[in-house]
């Protein structure tokens, strides 16, 4: 994946600059302010990627842990929203499911892809206005956005963690799997949160598999409680 990662940001600068040049104003003016736009248009979509997953959260009866769009992060703890800043350009959005046994992941999981195709769409009015800046605009929002979309719908996983659509693709599998997703995020919640955990909360029949993908969710719980045993003796 980082291989493909590296080819779609090739072709976006190939496209980029094959506009500039069409334009008439490939140089490396033009191609500094082009870099600033690409920047730009990454803060776009990261903004409506981590928006798409909290409305689809929210839809899906899901309550907020953590929101981070690039340097500005917000973390709700007792019904209380805390704001804080820290230097960074990525982007996360954690929430926790109310209902273990029927917990919907659809929309929480793709709402980041379906904005991200939202913004897409509606970058083509910037079309409309018909002057250089804007179609510049257009087209590293373009550019941008179908990166984020492929890099997102094609299922992988980057060093063991995967993406939303790998997400979506196991948790489809079995009402056991979404079972230990939803018991994981839980865990993962109390944990950042520093609350206390009793294990017996998260001890509860499950039907064991050779695949590995199968028990990723409930591993990662054992492990959690394990380590926090250990830690505790």
């Amino acid at each position: 994946m980082k291989v493909f990662k590296a080819i779609l940001t090739l072709l976006s600068v190939a496209v980029i600059a094959a506009f500039l040049d069409f334009e008439n104003r490939l140089s490396w003016s033009f191609g500094g302010i082009a870099l600033l736009f690409y920047f730009l248009c990454s803060a776009i979509h990261l903004l409506a990627h981590e928006s798409g997953h909290y409305f689809g959260g929210v839809i899906s009866g899901y309550s907020l842990l953590y929101l981070q769009l690039g340097a500005l992060n917000i973390v709700v703890k007792n019904n209380k929203q805390t704001l804080f800043w820290k230097a960074s350009l990525d982007g996360q959005c954690v929430m926790i499911p109310k209902d273990a046994a029927a917990v919907r992941y659809r929309a929480y999981n793709l709402g980041g892809i379906f904005i991200n195709v939202l913004v897409v769409i509606l970058s083509f009015l910037l079309l409309l206005c018909n002057s250089f800046w804007t179609s510049l605009l257009f087209i590293e929002l373009l550019c941008v956005g179908c990166q984020k979309i492929l890099v997102n719908s094609i299922p992988h996983k980057t060093n063991s963690i995967p993406n939303d659509a790998y997400i979506v693709k196991l948790l489809k599998k079995s009402a056991a799997i979404q079972k230990d997703y939803a018991m994981y995020l839980k865990l993962y919640g109390k944990l950042f949160m520093d609350e206390d955990i009793s294990p017996q909360d998260f001890i509860y029949e499950r039907e064991k598999s050779e695949d590995e993908d199968e028990m990723l969710y409930y591993n990662e719980i054992q492990d959690i409680l394990s380590s926090l045993t250990s830690a505790n003796n």
